[in-house]
This record gives C-alpha cells, sequence and structure tokens, in this order.
C-alpha cells in the first residue's frame, strides 16, 4: 500500500501517522492489494476560519477506475475522518454493483 500526503502545514508527522493508520484499516478490511491512496489535505479560506479544512483522497487500483472523495469541515481531522467514511460507502457500494 502506498500512501502520499500532499499540501498539509504544520503537525506533519501526526497528520501522516493519523491518515496512514485509518487507510491501513480500509486497505484491510477491503483487501485492496496494490492499492496507492494520494491524500490533499487543504485550507481553503486561509486564515480567515470557517468550515475551510478539505481532505480529498483518491484512491488506485490496478485495471479499476480510480475512486475519488472529498469532505470539508472546519478541523482536519474531522474532515480526514469524514473523507475516510466517504471512501469506505464507495467501496461498498462498489462490491455490490459488481456482486449484482
Amino acid at each position: 500500500m502506498k500512501v502520499a500526503v500532499l499540501d498539509i502545514d504544520s503537525k506533519r508527522d501526526e497528520v501522516v501517522s493519523f491518515v496512514e493508520e485509518k487507510l491501513h484499516k480500509v486497505q484491510a478490511r477491503f483487501k485492496l492489494r496494490g492499492a496507492e491512496f494520494a491524500v490533499w489535505l487543504r485550507d481553503i479560506n486561509g486564515p480567515r476560519g470557517g468550515i475551510d479544512q478539505e481532505c480529498s483522497i483518491r484512491l488506485c487500483r490496478s485495471r479499476q477506475a480510480p475512486v475519488v472523495v472529498k469532505c470539508k469541515d472546519g478541523s482536519a481531522r474531522v474532515a480526514i475522518l469524514g473523507a475516510v467514511a466517504r471512501l469506505r460507502r464507495a467501496l461498498v457500494r462498489r462490491r455490490r454493483v459488481s456482486d449484482a
């Protein structure tokens, strides 16, 4: 499993380890071999505040279309958790469609 975390500011090590931990659980749950994750964290409004932390996750697997999810919140941690939850739901939907 490859994880690339891009566009983050302070507390880089803490954020990267948090993201890797959450994505490792997703990989184990859905048995994603050879999966590559790209994670973008952005502060949309800059210093103005508000609901401006955005987390985007792209999952690429061989011979399958990429899965891209996004979540915005006031906290980067909550935005990451929201994006991971959306990724799980997207993978469940894909599994249901492929089983049908």
